[in-house]
């Protein structure tokens, strides 16, 4: 959430309401207002996948456009349940 306005949950996180509810731990990353993202930033979430993954924690990205979305596939270090 931006400050401390409160905002209606984009539809990727309203789908991953198994991450708010669980006693698992996850980090949510809501790429919803994100328009654009370079090689650096993929890498960024690609190495914070890995070190929450080897602490057990699970990491859900989600409400990428298509174009975003598009950049971060094309690394190929994300399955369909870390990529919403």
């Amino acid at each position: 959430m931006e400050g401390s306005r409160w905002r209606r949950a984009p539809s990727g996180l309203r789908r991953s309401n198994r991450a708010v509810e669980s006693n698992h731990l996850y980090l949510l990353v809501d790429l919803d207002r994100c328009e654009l993202i370079d090689v650096v930033a993929v890498k960024l979430l690609v190495v914070a996948h890995a070190l929450l993954s080897a602490q057990g924690t699970e990491m859900l990205i989600f409400g990428a456009t298509d174009r975003v979305r598009g950049a971060i596939e094309a690394v190929e270090a994300f399955d369909g349940r870390v990529l919403r």
